[in-house]
């Protein structure tokens, strides 16, 4: 089995068949930009700047585990 990461789709197989790329940061982009707007308005050492940088990594996060799961979804898959 061959397989080809590129740009269009995740990843084509030797079979022919064509993994969508499923462009998971795209759909939090908006709500990040936001939160790094946010962030940049508070004070240094304010509370509300914690809790801003919270929210913030709280996004990151869940892009992260977003992909993580998707990854693990395709090779189960591949596997399987």
């Amino acid at each position: 089995m061959g397989i080809d990461v590129s740009i269009t789709s995740y990843a084509t197989l030797s079979t022919g068949e064509q993994m969508a790329n499923p462009h998971l940061y795209r759909s939090t982009e908006q709500q990040i930009k936001a939160a790094h707007r946010k962030l940049a308005q508070r004070k240094r050492g304010n509370h509300r700047r914690s809790r801003a940088k919270r929210e913030l990594t709280r996004l990151y996060r869940k892009v992260r585990h977003r992909r993580q799961d998707f990854l693990h979804q395709a090779s189960r898959r591949l596997v399987n």
